[in-house]
């Protein structure tokens, strides 16, 4: 995924209704855009560039094999139907026992993590055992994430998601500190080793891990998530309450906006403050000052506090050029979706009153892995006389070493708050208000009473009893809407989680084999189907067309790289075919299509017929196993 900075010119053709995804114009007016770059801004200024997220073609192939194999069938025509069904089932065993040895590699090594059963696992079993084991799994989930075409989160995509908000309308905050960072850190850390990196770069292709992953800050290395297809998710209502509450804050804003200043001043003479205290190794000073500064950044009275400018590499990808940033080999045009949400509307009295639809991008499918701390009690309990003797509290530094996997589905990038095991959930503004406003008056009218001497202690007494009824009315409010919103995060949890833990790494070597054949059977086919010798640029566009003709309009970016290497060998210097070494040792490897060099320069491959190609596939399975 990726993101848009201000274009540097706009479109003549931004007015345009566009159905045909080869060229420029709306895809739907005012929410999707086909364009080199994000559409200006009307007259009316109805969004900003920043609105726009860009949509990129990515190269995971969303059909089933089953319908991709009918289609390429299709355009085979009647005459070789049999034949090809039978390369067909001999790819499709070739490619699961390629990767059945990954499979059991996985499920093996996360027996001894995995919640339901690891700690009896690991009984008697040795740290350099466990550690050996963690560090195989984690070099193959990573396989599993490049290979199924799962794109880390990096750190740009993270503020660009908490700088939106979509239908989680309650302030949300996520406690990160029960996830234990020392699992991902000893990653990063073998990875930069010589065996390390070997590892990662000969089983998953990834030379530095860090700068693959580009993990975001704000998470701090606590968890690892991935993300694989991008489509738009809208829902449109009333949304009166969350309404309400976004013109309270923007009041809010309009009254303490003065207060502002002052509360960034405050920030930067306590940031010295902190700077000056580590310089003495006042440790004390820093716990007072943090404290401090969330009281005074604490909504809505100023803004959140910002993290730190993100990485050059994630940096790059939103202050760069608006244009579109990896679409050059892909056959179709640029697509950009744009972000509506409650905050960014305007608030006219017919949009108030009126039905809003809201659009945000959602990401298909989210991988989560992490690791939690021991639970324990909180501390306070631990240090009481009595009590603290029968509360049980995990031995300081005591790691878990059980590894949860989590598998979502359909997840707005503005709610990623979704997938984190553990949040707390905040009071809106308007409820904040109410409180304030109720105390203040009681406050104000008591003093009033008391000393004007009017209405009597009774009157005093009831004047009391009425704020307090109306406040515990407010908190009451305020509990039956955290409940409501538990439940929808609940049920939303419920619907957008597919699997757990051993079941995640089972689905996605099934979903890896299923792309790996889906690549490999479009080229060859296309490939036999033509009439000529094609360039891989060629066939790269034909896959993009057959894929977008045969399936509503699926737009794909065809990783043509990928699937010639499962089915060609490449030439050498001499123009002979010359397998690499890893086309050498790969059971995947099945060359049933042979590269030439033109009088031009230009390789150009072809299919080898479909009794050629039958013959040697049998000759390879037959080969698989030698006793002798």
């Amino acid at each position: 995924m990726s993101y848009s900075a201000p274009p540097q010119k706009s479109s003549q053709k931004s007015s345009q209704k566009s159905s045909n995804p080869f060229e420029e114009g709306w895809i739907d007016d005012g929410l999707l855009y086909r364009g080199a770059e994000p559409p200006p801004p009307r007259a009316r200024k109805e969004w900003r560039v920043d609105d726009w997220v860009y949509l990129p073609h990515e190269s995971y192939i969303p059909i089933s094999k089953s319908r991709i194999i009918s289609a390429l069938a299709e355009e085979l025509g009647e005459g070789g139907r049999g034949e090809f069904a039978q390369l067909v089932r001999i790819m499709e065993g070739v490619y699961h026992f390629h990767y059945h040895e990954l499979l059991n590699e996985l499920k093996e090594d996360y027996e001894y993590f995995a919640p339901w059963m690891g700690d009896k696992m690991r009984e008697g079993v040795s740290a350099e055992e466990l550690t050996r084991r963690e560090r195989r799994l984690m070099v193959n989930f990573t396989t599993l994430m490049v290979r199924g075409n799962f794109n880390p989160l990096s750190d740009a995509e993270q503020r660009h998601a908490s700088s939106h908000t979509y239908l989680l309308d309650l302030p949300v905050e996520v406690n990160l500190n029960i996830q234990d960072p020392a699992l991902i850190r000893g990653t990063l850390a073998y990875s930069r080793t010589p065996e390390g990196r070997a590892a990662f770069a000969d089983k998953a292709q990834v030379e530095d891990l860090a700068s693959f992953l580009q993990l975001p800050q704000e998470y701090d290395e606590r968890m690892l998530m991935f993300h694989r297809g991008i489509k738009a998710d809208r829902v449109e209502g009333l949304f009166l309450f969350q309404k309400i509450n976004i013109l309270v804050d923007r009041l809010f804003e309009l009254v303490f906006r003065p207060l502002q200043k002052g509360v960034k001043t405050v920030e930067g003479r306590t940031e010295q403050l902190v700077d000056g205290a580590v310089n003495l190794g006042v440790g004390a000073v820093r716990g007072a000052v943090d404290l401090g500064r969330a009281v005074l950044t604490g909504r809505p009275f100023a803004p959140r506090p910002k993290r730190a400018a993100a990485s050059a590499a994630g940096e790059a990808r939103v202050e760069g050029d608006a244009r579109a940033p990896s679409d050059a080999d892909v056959a179709f045009v640029p697509r950009w979706l744009r972000r509506k949400s409650l905050q960014k509307q305007r608030m006219t009295l017919k949009s108030f009153f009126g039905a809003s639809l809201l659009q945000e991008p959602a990401m298909e499918r989210v991988v989560c892995l992490f690791r939690l701390y021991p639970p324990s009690p909180p501390p306070l309990l631990t240090r009481l006389p009595v009590i603290g003797r029968f509360i049980k509290a995990p031995p300081p530094g005591s790691t878990n070493p059980t590894i949860y996997i989590k598998l979502f589905q359909n997840v707005p990038l503005a709610d990623l708050e979704l997938v984190f095991p553990e949040k707390h959930i905040r009071m809106k503004s308007f409820d904040k208000f109410m409180l304030y406003f109720l105390g203040f008056v009681g406050l104000v009218m008591g003093v009033v009473k008391l000393t004007s001497g009017a209405g009597g202690k009774g009157g005093f007494v009831a004047l009391l009893s009425l704020l307090g009824l109306l406040a515990f009315k407010t908190v009451t409010r305020f509990i039956n809407t955290r409940r409501r919103y538990l439940l929808q995060m609940s049920q939303d949890l419920y619907s957008k989680n597919l699997d757990n833990d051993v079941g995640v790494l089972q689905y996605l070597l099934d979903s890896i084999e299923d792309q790996e054949l889906k690549e490999g059977l479009v080229a060859y086919a296309l490939l036999l189907k033509a009439a000529r010798p094609l360039t891989a640029q060629e066939l790269d566009e034909a896959a993009e067309r057959f894929l977008n003709k045969h399936f509503k309009d699926l737009e794909v970016d065809f990783e043509v790289e990928d699937a010639l290497e499962k089915i060609c060998a490449p030439l050498n210097d001499r123009g002979e075919a010359a397998p690499t070494p890893l086309q050498a040792r790969s059971t995947m490897f099945l060359p049933i299509a042979r590269a030439a060099r033109g009088a031009d320069g230009e390789t150009r491959y072809e299919a080898l017929p479909l009794p050629e190609a039958l013959r040697l596939m049998d000759n390879k399975w037959d080969n698989f196993f030698q006793y002798a």
